[in-house]
């Protein structure tokens, strides 16, 4: 009797190279999927970031820019505004001012009367106008000096009506001439 003849698996070379293919390409789209494709994603999402960090970096950039500018224009205004501010009699300091005045009035030569207006109602923002009158007499040289000493102080005098006169009998020697001065002073708040 004659035995059966097993049949030895072979392997077929097209058969070795066609599982060969397919492991490798399931390795192959196995690698993509798990590890390349989560990385561009990352890489992505930080792409994003960097665009948004560079757009917030230009956004501080030009903030500081504007802030460097509008300190720059800040500086320029409060030196102005101490300018501004000696131009004004300080409140409480009105004593001062009329201390300055008589001190012209000494300087010069001349009698003065001051007659100072209590506070009105004309406030503008920061300051108040206060209405002030001034009689002068003395020597036409000396009163017309005190005048432009006056107009020359560092204070903001705004002279409205100024009116000169003399005694009718002394028209000719200048020696005594009456100076009447309508003006507003302002006094900061």
């Amino acid at each position: 009797m004659s035995s059966p003849k097993t049949k030895e698996k072979t392997t077929d070379p097209k058969q070795i190279m066609l599982i060969t293919v397919i492991i490798f390409l399931v390795a192959l789209f196995a690698f993509v999927y798990l590890l390349i494709i989560p990385q561009i994603e990352k890489i992505k999402e930080k792409r994003v970031t960097i665009a948004n960090t560079k757009i917030e970096i230009n956004k501080n950039t030009q903030e500081e820019e504007n802030l460097s500018t509008q300190k720059s224009k800040l500086e320029s205004i409060e030196d102005q505004l101490e300018q501004l501010d000696k131009v004004f009699i300080n409140r409480n300091k009105e004593l001062e001012f009329i201390t300055t005045l008589e001190g012209v009035a000494a300087k010069n030569n001349v009698e003065q009367n001051i007659d100072l207006k209590a506070f009105t109602n004309n406030t503008k923002e920061g300051y108040v106008s206060i209405p002030l009158n001034i009689t002068v007499s003395g020597n036409y040289y000396n009163v017309i000096s005190y005048i432009q000493n006056i107009e020359s102080l560092s204070y903001y005098f705004n002279i409205t009506n100024l009116s000169l006169n003399t005694n009718s009998s002394q028209v000719e020697s200048y020696s005594n001439i009456n100076a009447s001065i309508k003006a507003n002073v302002f006094i900061n708040k």
